[in-house]
């Protein structure tokens, strides 16, 4: 009896040590993950680069050279060629797919159909993303354009050089991707390459009409010998011009676009409104 008892004791007592030390071990395991995401500034976050990480690495070896060009060219467009990579860009795109398609696989227990196009628009997302981060770049550049050029006309005119009236647009206004732009051409400038090569890299990078038609007349006064104040002032106006029309434009839009939710929304609320007690009333008068 004794001995009976002695082993049940010891086997407790051997399961309740076991039990702690696997505690205190996932209890390790979880405060190092936690420590790493919060380097990370969120799990998630850290989740989703380690995955991006991995998955890229094996996407290395397929060839998918006309693919990868396709990205890097939607990348350095959306300016975020400093964030992916190509490959890294397409693990992306694989994950979030993947990733719903096991969600998808967890709520309905198949994958039919709409599964696939759920899988196939997500992994569509990412490209959406890129194009609403390039039209916001496009929209911030825009709007602050017009103002930046005034200052460095009013800094030509009072005898800066135009470099010199950049930098003291650089030093004298908010953080901004313009601001960034123009700091990105004075330090090309500051590490060796001629002025004309400087520009036409800042009008590739930038990619806009407006800012590449105002570099190449700079760089086409600077070869004849012309003012430069004059040229940005006319540049101004016609880019002020634009933006008026671009205004016009997106006004005119409006009523065709407020059509559909006007059509679907509001106009049925407003029938029931109005015609829902006298639809009661017949129906009452008919009982």
């Amino acid at each position: 009896m004794i001995l009976i008892i002695t082993l049940i004791f010891g086997t407790a007592l051997f399961m309740s040590i076991r039990l702690t030390q696997i505690k205190h071990h996932n209890i390790i395991v979880l405060r190092n993950f936690l420590n790493k995401a919060k380097s990370e500034h969120q799990g998630l976050l850290y989740i989703k680069k380690a995955g991006i990480k991995n998955l890229s690495k094996f996407l290395a070896g397929f060839p998918l050279e006309r693919y990868r060009k396709y990205l890097k060219a939607k990348l350095i467009v959306s300016r975020a060629d400093k964030i992916y990579t190509s490959d890294e860009f397409l693990a992306y795109k694989i994950l979030l797919a993947g990733s719903g398609l096991v969600v998808y696989l967890g709520l309905f227990n198949c994958i039919d159909t709409a599964g696939v196009i759920a899988a196939m628009i997500l992994f569509m997302f990412p490209e959406y993303e890129l194009k609403e981060t390039r039209n916001r770049y496009e929209r911030e550049i825009l709007t602050e354009f017009p103002y930046a050029l005034d200052i460095i006309t009013v800094c030509v005119e009072a005898g800066l050089t135009f470099d010199a009236a950049v930098a003291k647009y650089i030093y004298g206004v908010k953080q901004s991707v313009l601001r960034d732009e123009f700091k990105s051409y004075l330090r090309s400038l500051g590490m060796g390459e001629s002025r004309e090569e400087a520009l036409k890299a800042s009008a590739l990078r930038v990619n806009l009409r407006e800012y590449s038609s105002f570099i190449y007349a700079v760089l086409q006064s600077e070869k004849l010998g012309t003012g430069i104040a004059g040229t940005i002032r006319l540049q101004n106006n016609e880019i002020r011009i634009r933006r008026k029309q671009r205004v016009e434009k997106l006004a005119l839009q409006t009523p065709v676009k407020l059509m559909l939710p006007l059509v679907i929304f509001i106009l049925p609320a407003v029938f029931i409104v109005i015609l829902g007690p006298i639809a009661i009333k017949l129906i009452l008068n008919f009982k």
